[in-house]
Order: C-alpha cells, then sequence, then structure tokens
C-alpha cells in the first residue's frame, strides 16, 4: 500500500490494509508461493460457507456479530484473487474484446447446495439478538446479506490464473458470472466513505468497512446474476471482464511521472508491483520523500541502496495510486 495508514475526518487512525488486500509480488516468484500466501492471509481465517450453515445449525453462534463476521470472512475468501490481483468491470459480451491476452475472466463452480444453505443461515440470523447494537448489526446484515445470500460459486475452486477471452470461449464447458443488465451508475461506497466509517463499537466498525468492501466488489443487482458457458452467453448479456490490478495502474502511474519529466523526473520499467523512480532535478528525492510523508503517503527512499536520488513507490488501489500521483505533483511544486 502507497498509504499504510491515514486519519479520517472523524481524527482516528485508519490502516487500509485492514479492510483490503494487499500483497507484495515483488517477493513472489512462482504461482505455488502466491497459493501460499494467498491461503495464510486469507483462508487460514475464513469459513467455508458449508461450515457457516454447520455452525449455525448448531447453534454456535449466539450473537448477530459472531455469525457476520464469518459471512464477511468468507466473502473476503472468495474473492481473494479478485481483490489482490485484479481489477473486473462489467461488459457486454459483444463489446469483449476476444483475442487480447490481457483480458481475462474467472472460470467458477457452481456452489452446491448453495440455496439450502444460505436459507439456514438466513433463518438462524433473523433469530439472534445483536452484540452490542441492533440498529448497527441490522444495517451491516443488510449489506452483507446481499452479498452472501446472491452467491453463486463455490470458491475453493478458484485459481489464481484467470484464463483469457479466447481460453474461455475454445474450452466451452467452463462457467463465468453473467448479468442480463447492469446499471454503471449503480450506488458504490467512495473510498473516503469507508475511510471515514464510525462506529462506537471498533469491532462493528471494522465490520462495517468490510463490508462496503465486499459491495463494491459486485455493484450491480446481484439476484440477476447466473453462471453460464461461453456458448449460453448472449450479446447484450454482461460478464466480469478483468484486467491485472498491478499492470493496469502501474503503467497509469508510471505515465503520470513520465510527464514530470520537465521536473527530472525518471521511471525505470518495471514488471512488479512498485515502481522506482529517479528525482535529478532541483527537487531531490529527500525532499519529495518527507513531503508525501507529510500528506500521509509512505514510499521508501533509498540511500542505504546506493540510490539516494530514488524512491520505491508501491501500487496500491486507484484511489490510492491517483491521490499519490497528485501528492507527487504537489510534492515538486512546493
Amino acid at each position: 500500500m502507497s498509504k499504510p495508514f491515514v486519519l479520517n475526518r472523524h481524527n482516528r487512525l485508519v490502516f487500509p490494509s485492514n479492510f483490503e488486500g494487499d500483497l507484495d509480488f515483488s517477493v513472489i516468484d512462482t504461482e505455488l508461493q502466491l497459493e501460499d500466501v494467498v491461503r495464510r492471509d486469507f483462508e487460514a481465517k475464513a469459513p467455508k460457507g458449508a461450515e457457516i450453515a454447520e455452525r449455525a445449525t448448531q447453534g454456535a453462534y449466539r450473537t448477530k456479530y459472531q455469525l457476520l463476521r464469518d459471512m464477511a470472512l468468507n466473502l473476503f475468501w472468495s474473492n481473494r484473487f479478485a481483490i489482490t490481483m485484479y481489477d473486473k468491470r462489467p461488459m457486454r459480451w459483444r463489446d469483449v474484446p476476444k483475442k487480447r491476452s490481457d483480458i481475462y475472466i474467472p472460470v467458477l463452480q457452481p456452489w452446491e447446495d448453495g440455496a439450502d444453505k444460505v436459507a439456514t443461515i438466513t433463518r438462524v440470523y433473523e433469530e439472534l439478538p445483536a452484540e452490542w447494537d441492533e440498529g448497527v448489526e441490522s444495517r451491516i446484515g443488510r449489506i452483507l446479506g446481499d452479498v452472501f445470500n446472491n452467491k453463486r460459486h463455490h470458491a475453493t475452486s478458484l485459481e489464481p490464473i484467470k484464463p483469457t477471452i479466447a481460453e474461455f470461449i475454445e474450452k466451452g464447458t467452463d462457467l463465468a458470472y453473467t448479468l442480463a443488465e447492469y446499471d454503471p451508475d449503480y450506488p458504490v461506497y467512495s473510498f473516503q466513505e469507508i475511510l471515514d466509517c464510525n462506529e462506537d463499537i471498533p469491532e462493528l466498525e471494522a465490520l462495517q468497512r468490510m463490508a462496503m468492501v465486499l459491495h463494491n466488489q459486485s455493484p450491480w443487482d446481484r439476484s440477476r446474476g447466473r453462471l453460464a458457458s461461453a456458448g449460453e452467453i448472449g450479446d447484450d448479456d454482461f460478464v466480469n471482464a478483468s484486467r491485472e490490478h498491478n499492470a493496469t495502474w502501474r503503467a497509469w502511474l508510471a505515465g503520470e511521472l513520465e510527464a514530470l519529466g520537465n521536473h527530472g523526473v525518471r521511471v525505470v520499467p518495471s514488471a512488479t508491483n512498485f515502481l522506482l523512480v529517479l528525482f535529478e532535478g532541483e527537487v531531490s528525492a529527500e525532499t519529495v520523500y518527507n513531503r508525501l510523508m507529510d500528506a500521509g503517503y509512505i514510499v521508501r527512499w533509498l540511500p542505504g541502496q546506493g540510490i539516494p536520488q530514488a524512491l520505491r513507490m508501491t501500487i496500491g488501489t486507484e484511489d490510492e495510486t491517483r491521490g499519490l500521483a497528485a501528492a507527487i505533483r504537489a510534492a515538486l511544486a512546493g
């Protein structure tokens, strides 16, 4: 993350890494290493949908919060690759590029007995008391419930490397998530709204942020979603076309910084999740580093590596990356 902590409008420290996935791909060399890291950071903490249903049936949950917490962890696990590796955007099937090598589509397996499990969990949830605040827990429950109850796929089978559109079409039997219609103005939470979430109970504040992030992962009428093979997708159906997050925003940030060449800024080509940026003009890397720190952005200044004119900048979320670019422009302007 380029911004590991921020001060929100309630004058409270917030750590975005607590609710947004952040993997340092510069230390991951193989798909096996990636799977190990994801298993450690997501799977080890998350109950499966069947486990939640079983716990609910056995009376293991005493309050709404306890059940909602497990639902949120399960949903983060279900979105583990979408959150950390890809930017997904619904596209009309007729408009999806079919031959590009940088456009992917998630292949999904139907959630076996999903409707029965959801019915069990919903019934138990409605009977549980709140742990602290009925109004807040019910509000969070509405957000998480809409996401969880309309989940169509089984999360265990997800692969980190998605097939291209051409591979998906050629296979023919794989299933992808589709929508009959999509509203690009469907309401989502802004990054600032997520940061400014404020509850009296810290556990509920954290859970509210998780719910808002998960809502933003599928900003559409989830009840209209279905799984379909390539041959079953109509020209006017929408699919979740994905691009690698790091590649997209690394290229964007590099372009923004290269436009500052008249300030002596030079970007070293990169294939990782960070950029090495050289400041060889009137404003030094150390000065930019300090000004970014004052603005709330932490990057790495590298005098200890023998390149005091360089800063290492990790690629964060879209909002963070845009904010970092704006902060660098301001730092150079003084």
